[in-house]
This record gives structure tokens, sequence and C-alpha cells, in this order.
């Protein structure tokens, strides 16, 4: 009896293995679509070949240069790609440039002081900046991985130069537009 009982238990088993597969096949399909939908957060880091940054912003110590003969009669120092600046965003974004300094310092002599105004900054080719205590735009993209040359340009006025051990501290911050 215990046999029986287990060969209708086996031939049972076997009967719903079969079954259920071929009951799949003939079953009534349905499907349905869902929509999901998600944000992400902006993110967004700056970082500067040359100088510290925070991920929002980069700070770079400008040293003006010694003007040559030729440089003081032309009456300005040009430096292409002094810094470069590189930016991860996943946003459209902006880099504003300033300045906190006040001047770039005194002659040696003690009878001049460079003014902000004198250093011309630039990005992407376009037109020069004059430096100063506000946030300027200095370049604007698109979301993605961007790495930008910054140009400098410092006046010099050959009637009033006097030399001196200048520098600046330039300021970059990136924000979204």
């Amino acid at each position: 009896m215990y046999l029986l009982g287990f060969k209708a238990k086996l031939l049972v088993g076997l009967a719903l293995i079969v079954a259920i597969p071929a009951a799949a096949l003939f079953a009534e399909s349905a499907s349905g679509t869902a929509t999901v939908s998600f944000q992400l957060a902006p993110s967004q880091s700056l970082s500067i070949s040359s100088g510290s940054s925070n991920g929002r912003s980069a700070v770079s110590t400008v040293r003006i240069p010694r003007p040559s003969a030729t440089e003081l009669q032309r009456g300005y120092v040009e430096q292409l790609g002094a810094v470069r600046l590189n930016i991860q965003s996943n946003i459209p974004w902006k880099v504003m440039v300033r300045t906190d300094d006040v001047s770039m310092g005194r002659s040696f002599d003690g009878q001049f002081v460079k003014p902000v105004s004198d250093l011309k900054v630039r990005a992407q080719g376009r037109t020069y900046l004059t430096l100063s205590n506000r946030d300027q735009t200095l370049a604007a993209g698109h979301h993605g991985s961007h790495n930008i040359a910054v140009d400098y340009k410092t006046l010099f006025d050959s009637k009033t130069h006097h030399d001196g051990n200048y520098l600046i501290q330039v300021i970059y911050t990136i924000t979204g537009r």
C-alpha cells in the first residue's frame, strides 16, 4: 500500500511538471508599460593646473613678470595659457573670475602701487576682461568635461613703470547657468 501511494504521488508530480509548462503555453499573455523618472542633482567641480581648489572654486597666484624693453614699449606682457581650468559639470555652467586683492603690490622703491585693473584675463578666445573685485563671467559651456586655457595680459605704462615684486590672487568659481 505504501508503494502504491508512492507511485501515485510520483505520477501526480510528473503530471504537474508536464501540465504547468503546457498551461503556460496556452495561457493568455498580458503586458504593460511603466514610466520611471528620476532627477540627478547638479554636480560641478573646478580644479586648476597651478594653484589650489576646493571643488567649486580655485585660486591661482599670478606673479607679474618684469617687462622686457620691447614689452614695456608695447605697453603689456601677455601670458598665453598661463593656467588651465579643469571643469566637470552635469549641467550648463559658467566660470566667474575676480580678485579679493586691492592692488598687486608696491614697487621696490615704494613710490608706485600697481592697480588690480592692470591685469586682464580671458578664456576661450574671448575679449580680455579687466580684473576687479566683483565676479565676471570668464567662460561658459554645456555639461561634460572641459579643459580651458586662461590667458593673462598685464598692462605697463613706460612713463610711470617702477620695477617691483607684483603678484595677485585670481579666484575662479563655477556655477550653473
